[in-house]
């Protein structure tokens, strides 16, 4: 503390950086407050959002690129369509869209990559699509409610 003194810099010391961080420990120990009931509203309202958007993919989706279960006597069945890799390369496949490229592996190749910057780079080169620009919605939603629940 002497050269603090002698240099002038013992009074902001003590108050700006000695005190505020002992206000500082304090805060950090006792952690960010939650509001739980605010919580869980935005959780029930990002819920609601997310079924009604996944309600509006499947209603966009032609059957075509929904899987099917075939029987051998009754008539085959279509299932509601499934947000995975499979069902969104069959949608693109289906519009005739271009799928990126994984960079080539040493075993395999390259594969099709269908991530949020692939699907944002098809959803720009067709702007008249609605339903990729539902499935990043779909994808923002899914990782807001994922963080929200684990606070939790």
């Amino acid at each position: 503390m002497g050269l603090l003194h002698d240099a002038g810099l013992a009074d902001f010391y003590q108050h700006d950086i000695h005190d505020l961080n002992t206000l500082l420990d304090a805060m950090s120990r006792r952690g960010m407050p939650i509001d739980e009931q605010a919580r869980l509203e935005l959780v029930a309202e990002l819920q609601a959002e997310l079924d009604a958007t996944m309600a509006h993919i499947q209603a966009l989706v032609p059957d075509e690129c929904k899987p099917k279960k075939v029987y051998k006597r009754k008539p085959t069945v279509v299932l509601p369509f499934v947000l995975s890799h499979k069902g969104l390369l069959a949608y693109c496949v289906h519009k005739g869209y271009a799928v990126p490229l994984k960079p080539k592996r040493a075993v395999g190749g390259s594969r099709p990559t269908l991530d949020d910057a692939a699907l944002v780079k098809i959803a720009l080169a067709h702007p008249r699509d609605t339903v990729l620009p539902l499935v990043l919605r779909h994808s923002e939603l899914c990782d807001h409610l994922g963080w929200l629940r684990w606070r939790g």
